[in-house]
């Protein structure tokens, strides 16, 4: 939040904050459009596994300006990389229901390297007043 906030002009809110109920953590609004982020944070460098909710990923699949943001932080939850995985790969990696009785509520997802483009998604960049590096794809994910 604090990285967006201080990198644009536009309104940034912490949706989360208010409702699970969106399918997404953060929105990023100008006047013209709003863009809106589900974040996954981790501390490992290796390996990103995601746990992703069958609502996130029902909002995935009816909101085109919905991203999934990875961030990987320091042992000291300090932000050290930002990511974005491809909607193509996630709409690829949930499960199937398997029956008409039952369907998945919770998936976990390992996301391979080549699903991740470093940095924020270019409708979050295009919206930059301020350089920051990390937002822009510095350092490398994942590393």
């Amino acid at each position: 939040m604090k990285l967006l906030s201080d990198a644009t002009s536009a309104t940034v809110r912490h949706m989360a904050a208010e409702s699970d109920g969106y399918g997404y953590d953060i929105s990023v609004e100008t006047p013209s459009r709003s863009i809106h982020l589900e974040v996954k944070t981790t501390i490992r460098r290796g390996r990103l596994r995601i746990y992703l909710s069958r609502n996130e990923f029902e909002t995935s699949t009816q909101d085109p300006t919905w991203v999934l943001t990875v961030l990987r932080l320091s042992h000291d939850l300090q932000p050290l990389a930002v990511a974005t995985v491809d909607r193509d790969w996630l709409l690829a990696a949930v499960p199937a229901d398997q029956t008409l009785g039952g369907r998945w509520e919770s998936a976990r997802l390992d996301v391979p390297p080549e699903a991740t483009s470093s940095g924020m998604h270019p409708m979050v960049t295009s919206l930059l007043t301020s350089p920051v590096p990390i937002l822009v794809g510095e350092p490398p994910w994942p590393g």
